[in-house]
């Protein structure tokens, strides 16, 4: 690969990775007070589990497959893409020596 393409995914890559943490913010920008947050999290300590009201992670009819996508996230980055790594670095070697 060469260096422009590289710096093109490189760049690409970071752009990706990045515009769904900026997309995910809230409509105030982002922006919380830390005291709010802080009572939040010790209000919703003192609120037992049954009672916290249905969200995307306790839907009970996706917890299979999200379960299913955690796993298959993993062994991608974890053993398979090292193993990507591992082979495009060998081919790079043998075919420049």
């Amino acid at each position: 690969m060469h260096r422009e393409q590289l710096r093109t995914l490189a760049i690409t890559g970071l752009v990706l990775g990045v515009a769904p943490l900026v997309l995910a913010h809230s409509e105030d920008g982002g922006h919380t007070d830390e005291d709010s947050m802080l009572r939040a999290s010790e209000g919703a300590a003192k609120v037992a589990l049954e009672e916290w009201p249905e969200s995307y992670f306790r839907h009970p009819a996706r917890s299979g497959l999200m379960m299913a996508h955690i796993v298959l996230m993993v062994v991608g980055w974890f053993v398979v893409a090292p193993l990507g790594m591992f082979y495009e670095t060998t081919l790079f070697i043998y075919q420049h020596h």
